[in-house]
């Protein structure tokens, strides 16, 4: 409560009178409070709207779940902001869990609203971009010398589930029978990108990359066949990828890695006729709602690898 000096304070107070003259009185009924949202008084508590949401400050939680849940799975749907209620602010309640929008005004007039990611901590920036000339682009950027090169799409990035630490082959190929698990997921623990550097299609790739000179961004996919299956012997990672395409990214200091794979009936199956079937008739679509045994899942393994100099 603050009062002018030259005023008495009042004895009591409604909504409607905070400022009466020039006694500059703030009431203790002003009804905007938790991030400069409405309130209203329930339960013993206060409830403030958010708008696609609303949360309740004597539990500390939202009252409906997150509407994108399923990309945080780690978490409670209720959670307020990866459970940071004094250090994020959830504008529209919609639990986003990237670090923050920015609005770039272009040079010709347009504006590009821009997502920046902390994915590669504090190596690698990794910002999604809405609208202008690299509209629906990752830019990869070096934190220490600004070097950027363009992924041509953000779809391998943007909303996968990145997995924690102890997620193996065995439990992506579990989720994919099962139909459980999340759809899309992004793979960055150590354990899982091991195996895969140690595999055959690892290294041909890479090596299509250095005798390509290296380049700032290049594509390739890597081969597999029974001959790959074969020298991948005990490594179940490298045989559970098989043939995938690999992204190159060089930042100058780092090489970033993208590959991107999916776990399907007709990847899975050893029947002939079905590869020769269009997808559409033989893969299931879970549609992110759904539990559907073999239903189509999508992984990104992220290698973020140190450049030596010579």
């Amino acid at each position: 409560m603050l009062t002018h000096p030259s005023k008495p304070r009042p004895k009591s107070s409604t909504f409607g009178s905070s400022i009466k003259s020039r006694g500059y009185i703030v009431e203790s009924g002003f009804r905007f409070g938790f991030n400069g949202k409405e309130k209203q008084v329930e339960f013993g508590g206060e409830i403030f709207d958010l708008g696609e949401r609303e949360y309740i400050s004597l539990l500390g939680k939202m009252m409906r779940i997150d509407p994108k849940f399923r990309e945080y799975s780690w978490q409670s749907p209720y959670a307020y902001y990866a459970n940071s209620p004094i250090g994020k602010i959830d504008y529209y309640g919609k639990g986003d869990n990237d670090d923050e929008f920015k609005e770039v005004n272009n040079t010709d007039g347009s504006k590009t609203t821009t997502k920046l990611s902390n994915l590669g901590g504090d190596k690698v920036n990794f910002t999604h971009i809405e609208g202008g000339k690299f509209n629906g682009q990752t830019k990869v950027e070096s934190k220490a010398l600004s070097n950027a090169v363009y992924m041509k799409s953000s779809n391998n990035l943007k909303g996968y589930t990145q997995r924690e630490k102890g997620t193996d082959w065995s439990l992506i190929y579990e989720e994919f029978l099962n139909g459980t698990g999340p759809e899309k997921s992004l793979i960055t623990n150590l354990g899982m990108l091991a195996q895969i550097m140690k595999s055959p299609q690892f290294k041909d790739a890479t090596n299509a990359y250095m005798q390509a000179g290296a380049p700032n961004k290049m594509s390739y996919n890597a081969s597999f066949g029974i001959t790959g299956a074969l020298e991948a012997g005990k490594n179940m990672t490298a045989q559970m990828i098989g043939k995938a395409n690999y992204s190159f990214y060089n930042v100058g200091d780092y090489l970033v890695i993208t590959i991107m794979d999916s776990k399907s009936v007709m990847s899975y199956s050893l029947n002939p006729l079905l590869k020769i079937c269009p997808e559409s008739l033989v893969n299931k679509d879970r549609n992110n709602l759904d539990t559907i045994p073999e239903s189509t899942t999508y992984q990104t393994y992220l290698f973020i690898l140190p450049i030596r100099k010579q």
